[in-house]
């Protein structure tokens, strides 16, 4: 992602990438790191709903294939939905309004530093697996599809938490007092938001 589509003065930008950067490789490091080793050791990881993928090193193939790029799916989700809402709890605790800009400023820093890097290493995994140690011997896995669903699953989130922000501010029937009113907006907004974070993360997990 082109650091152009970014507001180089924004005071959120280092702190989320750096949150994001670290986030990223958190994933890689706990949950695809140990599938690099597939072929001489197999792999055992932790799923998202707290069972284990447990796979013996002499299996990979289409099912296998299918179990490695759809179990990271509930932790980018995750990710994604976690780091939008604490995105706007720094907004509050910073006093930075308005904060939409900030929202969609997150959303590029996921799509560049988490969403495209996650997938883009899975490939190269995916590849050292079918290859069996010799990588250029088949051909890498194409992400673009991975890559885009994800981001559409992350595009409706911003839109959703903008669009609840702006619903929040629009449903004052009653002007606060002055001193008031910064609390009364947050109340306002955490439960307006609360209940789209909730079924969210409620679908993460299957039943």
């Amino acid at each position: 992602m082109s650091e152009i589509l970014f507001n180089k003065n924004s005071e959120l930008l280092p702190v989320m990438r750096q949150k994001i950067v670290k986030l990223c490789e958190t994933l890689k490091k706990d949950k695809l790191t140990p599938w690099y080793w597939f072929n001489s050791r197999g792999v055992k990881v932790i799923r998202y709903d707290g069972g284990t993928i447990d796979i013996p090193g002499t299996l990979y193939g289409q099912s296998q294939t299918l179990v490695f790029f759809s179990f990271i799916v509930p932790f980018l989700q995750d990710a994604i939905v976690k780091t939008l809402n604490e995105t706007l709890e720094t907004c509050r605790s910073r006093g930075l309004t308005p904060e939409e800009p900030y929202i969609r400023e997150t959303a590029m820093l996921l799509d560049g530093y988490l969403i495209d890097p996650i997938y883009r290493y899975m490939a190269d995994i995916n590849q050292r697996i079918r290859g069996k140690g010799n990588p250029k011997s088949v051909g890498r896995r194409n992400v673009t599809d991975e890559i885009a669903e994800m981001v559409k699953f992350l595009d409706k989130c911003k839109d959703e938490m903008i669009q609840g922000i702006k619903q929040a501010k629009t449903e004052q029937k009653v002007a606060p007092e002055k001193n008031e009113k910064e609390s009364w907006i947050w109340k306002l907004y955490e439960k307006t938001l609360k209940v789209f974070f909730d079924a969210v993360l409620d679908r993460l997990v299957p039943k």
